[in-house]
């Protein structure tokens, strides 16, 4: 039993540490789909990861596949690839809530990942962050194997990324 103590306890270090995501980790998946700038902000732990990168424009990739309502959006999270929500002037938040009304599990994994992951970012970009979720129109990248979001911020001109903790 010895032997299988550290073993068990190495592969628990390995589990945690696949949980956090690197900055170029995060800024490889969202160029294939954007075309970043600078990164403003990065952090990541194994409650949430938050990264904020500046746009050079706000157009997102054709590549990925757009749902224009709850039903689409559903189909697509069940596939398992990112897909856009592009819900006419909902709102990140409103979204999430409509979703949870016709597919909870994927309204709250939307939740999850934009208020679960709020609380790693620097006071500094909390209001712009939360503004950004709030906003009408804005364009969201959801990435079911990761429960990540990606807010587009045409007003700041920033994508805005987001994970919470795992569930």
């Amino acid at each position: 039993m010895t032997g299988a103590r550290p073993a068990l306890c190495g592969l628990a270090l390995l589990a945690l540490a696949s949980c956090s995501q690197s900055e170029d980790e995060v800024r490889q998946m969202l160029s294939a789909w954007l075309t970043l700038g600078e990164t403003r902000h990065y952090s990541a732990n194994l409650n949430c990861t938050t990264g904020v990168f500046a746009l050079r424009t706000e157009r997102i990739s054709d590549a990925l596949p757009v749902a224009r309502s709850t039903p689409e959006a559903s189909s697509l999270a069940q596939l398992g690839r990112p897909f856009v929500l592009e819900l006419g002037d909902l709102s990140v938040s409103e979204i999430s809530a409509r979703l949870q009304d016709t597919d909870f599990s994927l309204g709250a994994r939307i939740t999850n990942a934009g208020v679960g992951a709020r609380d790693c970012l620097p006071d500094a970009f909390q209001q712009d962050y939360v503004a950004a979720l709030r906003r009408g129109g804005e364009a969201m990248i959801f990435d079911p194997e990761t429960d990540s979001i990606t807010v587009i911020d045409s007003g700041l001109g920033r994508a805005w990324y987001a994970r919470g903790a795992s569930q």
